[in-house]
């Protein structure tokens, strides 16, 4: 391809790609791209609600504990978590690292709030799967918890299993996330306890 339409080229791409995606999003679009952005209607901006996730913010050690089927013994296990708003405040970044079964673990979430369907929602990726895990749920009255419901791809059983999240701040220090594996009668079994202590405590 000549030199002379390469600059062309990549002027058109980067204008497609910012056309598709303010349409899927939503927002008119018009000749004055920053402008479009910065006119951007407030349903799509950072809510009330995304304050909530500021108190994550900062690095945590945790402890977290894998409960396996009833009559086994909980394994227990050391880790760190930070997390950091990402792209302008809209979403909630966590890298967590630690050991797993001997091995390094390492996991990175999202965490967001929809402002279109008024729904939480997360996702999270680790070293030791190449799928993923995601789930939608809501805050509690006061903001201090957050219930959601994933879905997971056992690829043992080959089938989807439901897990119940439960992300709540237990004091201006800590927070514990609980998972809890959905069983086919209905009831429940708790499979992960974390708990996250802040390493700077806040006084």
């Amino acid at each position: 391809m000549p030199r002379s339409l390469l600059p062309w080229g990549r002027r058109a791409q980067r204008g497609l790609i910012l056309v598709t995606v303010l349409l899927l999003t939503g927002v008119p679009v018009a000749a004055d791209a920053p402008a479009v952005l910065a006119t951007a209607p407030a349903g799509q901006r950072p809510s009330d609600f995304h304050r909530h996730f500021d108190f994550f913010v900062g690095s945590w050690d945790t402890h977290v504990t894998l409960y396996g089927p009833p009559g086994s013994r909980p394994v227990t296990t050391e880790g760190t978590a930070e997390y950091r708003w990402i792209l302008d405040g809209h979403y909630l970044e966590s890298v967590y690292r630690g050991d797993l079964g001997g091995a390094p673990f390492e996991g990175r979430g999202l965490d967001g709030f929809d402002t279109a369907t008024g729904k939480y929602f997360n996702v999270w990726i680790d070293n030791r799967r190449t799928g993923l895990s995601y789930g939608f749920g809501h805050f509690s009255a006061d903001g201090k918890s957050i219930e959601s419901f994933e879905e997971v791809f056992n690829p043992r059983t080959r089938q989807n299993e439901e897990f119940r999240v439960v992300l709540e701040q237990v004091d201006a220090n800590t927070f514990q996330n609980l998972v809890l594996h959905r069983l086919p009668d209905g009831s429940e079994r708790q499979t992960v306890k974390l708990v996250g202590t802040r390493r700077r405590p806040l006084p």
